[in-house]
């Protein structure tokens, strides 16, 4: 909507941002705004950026104007200036801790479609403390620990957060530990004896998921096999015969632990792919059509506000609940794209 809009009218300007922010669901975005290059919106105006973000009362929605100052100058704010160098693709701050919730920023550039240069950065304010509920899930009667670590190298998400800061903050009294922001990486491996870790990092953010198996639970049944096998080749010196039957079965019995080792290790892939799906974007494919096809990630049926089985089949602009025009225009350009010919 910014981008196809190119007038000086404020009060579209904040309606937009009002209804971006009102469509959205409260308990995952606090607040959006609008922030343009210097006089790309009006004439000499070298800060405009209206902000919209939650009120007090469950629904309530404030508009302000707060950070559109010399002092603040936001055109050199780290999350501007991430916006504006991903040129048109998402960028994330680190989650930061503001009046004890954490939040994360996502700035996205937006341009002008007559000459294609930018005319500012728009940004989301996202509200991250369901990601410590699905770290508590994850862990719950399990012998691993599965945390989450930043960009900064930073916990974000730890099972037993406060039990796990304040152990902390009595282990490392002089590093003056505020909160979970606060507490580097290698003290998440401080709670298992000789762990084992696994660590898989995600393209979009840096975020890493660290996986910390303590090794005399993941080796215990490993250690017994080896020492019965042990007491199987010291028999087979006393007789042959009856080694040569004790060898096969726990031969038997190796196989099947290693059977068993391979599906826990899926099993923890498995947890790692749902960690995933939960903090990504919505991810859908459509045909010539616009019929949504088969296939598309969990998150789009709480993005969309739509029951999954809604979405299936159903068509792109119909889901986004585009006015007549719009719709009739996106078709138009969606379809086309199905019958254009690319060069090589």
């Amino acid at each position: 909507m910014l981008e196809k809009y190119s007038g000086n009218n404020r009060t579209q300007i904040e309606e937009y941002l009002d209804r971006i922010l009102e469509s959205s669901p409260e308990d995952l975005v606090y607040g959006t705004g609008a922030w343009y290059e210097p006089s790309r919106f009006e004439t000499g105006n070298t800060f405009f950026g209206p902000y919209v973000h939650r009120g007090d009362k469950k629904g309530d929605r404030v508009l302000t104007y707060e950070w559109t100052t010399q002092e603040y100058n936001f055109h050199q704010q780290g999350w501007y200036l991430a916006g504006v160098q991903a040129a048109g693709k998402p960028a994330f701050t680190e989650p930061y801790l503001d009046a004890g919730t954490v939040y994360m920023t996502m700035a996205l550039s937006f341009r002008d479609r007559k000459d294609g240069t930018m005319r500012g950065v728009i940004s989301v304010d996202m509200i991250l403390p369901q990601l410590q509920e699905l770290i508590e899930s994850v862990n719950r009667n399990s012998t691993d620990v599965i945390y989450m670590v930043g960009k900064s190298g930073k916990i974000l998400a730890y099972p037993q957060a406060e039990q796990f800061l304040k152990n902390q903050q009595a282990i490392s009294p002089a590093a003056n530990y505020k909160g979970m922001l606060d507490i580097p990486e290698v003290a998440g491996l401080s709670a298992i004896s000789q762990p084992l870790i696994y660590s898989t990092q995600m393209e979009e953010n840096d975020w890493k998921i660290v996986v910390a198996s303590p090794e005399d639970v993941i080796l215990a049944s490993y250690r017994s096999t080896k020492s019965l096998i042990y007491i199987c080749l010291l028999a087979y010196l006393l007789a042959a015969a009856l080694t040569f039957g004790i060898v096969y079965y726990f031969t038997e019995k190796v196989r099947a632990l290693e059977a068993k080792s391979i599906e826990a290790i899926r099993h923890e892939k498995n947890q790692l792919a749902a960690i995933v799906d939960n903090v990504s974007f919505g991810l859908l494919r459509a045909d010539s059509n616009g019929e949504v096809q088969d296939g598309f990630s969990k998150s789009c049926a709480a993005l969309l506000g739509r029951d999954p089985n809604a979405i299936r089949r159903a068509s792109v602009w119909d889901l986004l609940g585009m006015s007549a025009r719009d719709r009739e225009n996106y078709q138009a350009f969606f379809q086309s794209n199905f019958r254009a010919t690319f060069p090589g």
